[in-house]
Parts: structure tokens; sequence; C-alpha cells
């Protein structure tokens, strides 16, 4: 089977869908993104799968791994991706990245290790670099990251040959971790270590100079665990003062993750809304010109709590009962939890 890829390393001008052959143990389908060589050099980058279709797989590069355990695009994604590239110049990848949240991205790590074959000691080498990596890896005790490596070749397509070179020689190793760009949000907790009897002993006894620390260790006695903003926000202690104190042994400071988005639960009118006079001439100006076949617009015009937003929901509930839908639009996101609760 063959897949047609759109890759990241690609720019506008060379940017098409790419053949690659899919390995018999790997199972692909549209909108999944893999890893690939790319260019004379093969350097692995990112691509998103387009189509899977059978086809000749001579000469064709293999797709090297699979990221997704499904698909993260539908096809009519994949379509409107398609779209934007025609529409506004930028490369499929780029229409792609744009549709998709930051924490589905990674970036990769590249860990180059000497194997156990030291026969290039013995050898002139003729690829130009490939004595000095080898000397290099082996100066920094046989493992080094892509980034030491660009330092002594800084020229991309150059080192990405030389490590090429070297991998058939089978003299190194590579290793490609992936890591999240966008990592889970969290909190630094606070937590005390001891007993509150044996904390406040020994806050009892600390002198004048260390008030912030009995404050600290006072809250903490009352609440038992809290975030260290929260800590130093109520006893005006800085971060200095909540490490010490955990240096000493009476707290334990971890990592809590935090939601980012809070859950939102809609609310439920218990019966219909009811509408004062202004209200209801409204509605029904509105409605009638809902109910016409011909097209038309409307503006409401009402001071900050008039009520627009009950009329609103008065035509919303009127266009769901005849099986219609509508759309409520927002001036600003940050009032959606509000309107939603």
């Amino acid at each position: 089977m063959i897949g047609k890829i759109a890759v990241s390393a690609a720019n506008f001008a060379i940017d098409k869908p790419y053949s690659y052959r899919i390995p018999q143990d790997m199972a692909l389908a549209p909108g999944q993104r893999v890893m690939v060589p790319f260019g004379r050099a093969n350097r692995r980058t990112e691509g998103i799968v387009l189509t899977v279709e059978p086809g000749s797989e001579d000469k064709l590069k293999p797709v090297e791994s699979c990221l997704d355990e499904e698909a993260i695009l539908t096809e009519t994604q994949l379509r409107l991706a398609a779209f934007l590239r025609e529409r506004y110049f930028c490369t499929f990848f780029d229409a792609i990245r744009a549709m998709l949240p930051a924490g589905l991205w990674f970036r990769t790590r590249l860990t180059v290790s000497l194997t156990e074959d030291l026969s290039w000691k013995d050898k002139n080498l003729r690829k130009k670099g490939a004595t000095q990596v080898l000397e290099l890896l082996e100066n920094l005790g046989g493992t080094a990251q892509e980034e030491a490596l660009r330092n002594l070749i800084p020229d991309e397509d150059a080192l990405q040959g030389v490590l090429s070179y070297l991998r058939q020689k089978k003299w190194i190793d590579c290793q490609t971790d992936f890591l999240r760009k966008t990592q889970d949000k969290s909190e630094k907790i606070a937590t005390l270590a001891q007993s509150p009897e044996e904390t406040m002993a020994y806050a009892a006894g600390r002198p004048k100079s260390a008030a912030m620390q009995r404050q600290v260790l006072k809250l903490l006695c009352s609440v038992g665990s809290a975030a260290v903003k929260d800590v130093c926000y109520f006893t005006g202690a800085s971060t200095a003062t909540v490490n010490r104190l955990e240096k000493l042994g009476y707290l334990t400071l971890s990592q809590r993750p935090v939601l980012r988005c809070r859950e939102i639960r809609p609310a439920r009118l218990s019966g219909p809304l009811v509408l004062n006079g202004e209200q209801q001439t409204c509605f029904e100006g509105l409605a009638s010109q809902m109910e016409s076949q011909e097209p038309g617009v409307a503006l409401l015009y009402g001071v900050t709590g008039s009520g627009k937003t009950s009329v609103y929901i008065r035509l919303i509930q009127t266009c769901l009962d005849t099986g219609k839908s509508a759309m409520l639009l927002v001036p600003e996101i940050a009032l959606t939890p509000q309107l939603l609760g």
C-alpha cells in the first residue's frame, strides 16, 4: 500500500503529496500523523496522511512510524486544509497546523550514540565531517544530542548526510524521542510533612526573625495543604521561605495538574421565559420577521441590562420548536461561561 503524505519540511514551492511505502505491519488511515524520511539526506520529518491507496512500491521510502493511534482529522477537515492551501497560498501542513490545538504537536529530540564497532579508528574516512562526529561522540562518553552535533556541522543537509553515512556503516545508532510542545498546566502544592502538633511546637520556638515561617506553618496546620502561590498570597511569605521549610523537613512540595477549562453545565429553564411589555413587543416583531420567507436583518438596540439576551433566548426557543437551528454569537469569548451558567 502507498500513502500520499504532506510533509512539514516542504515549503510552498515543493509542497505536494509525496508517496511513501506503508510497511505491512503498519495500519494507516487518512488524517493520521507519521514520521517519514525526506530529501536527499533522509531527514526525519513529520507528515500527515492524505490518502491510502494501492500502487507500485518500487523505490519508495518507507513510513518510519505512526504518531497517532487513530485519525485526528476527518475527511472534511482534510478537504478544508486543501482549500486553505489554494486560497491563502500556504503549505498543506501549515493549514493543518492552524486547525489543531497546540497540545497535539510534538518536537523531536535525536540522540546519537556509538555502537560497539570501533573499526572506524583504523580507517581514513572520506566522508567530510564523519571522523569529527565520531571523535566528538567518543569525547562525550559515546552519546550526544543532535544540538551538540549541529554546533560541529551547522549545515543541516551536511549533518544529516554524515549521520546517514555513519548509520549505514553501523558505527552509530540514532534514537528519536517525541516530546510534547505544550505541557500540562500544573501548580506546586505545599503539604505538612509532620503532625500539626509537632509543626506548631517548632513554629512556637522560632525566633522573631522567622515570622514568615511561623505564618506559613500556622496556615498549613489549619488547611493541611495548599497551593504555594496561595500560601504566599495569604501570609506574605516568599517562595524562598517555603523552600526553606521543605529543606528543614516540615513541608513536602509536589506538582498537581490544573484543568485549563472548568466544567460548564448549561443552565436549564424551569419554564417559559417571561418577558415584560417592551421585551414582548420586540420579540413579536422579530418573530414575525423570522417567520417570513424573505431574508432580512434586524438590530435590537437597548442599554445594558434591558433584557436583550432574554429576547434572544425566546427567539431561539421559538426557532428550535419549529425544527430550525439558530446561532448566538457573543462579543467576547470570556462571556461564554456567564451566558451558559
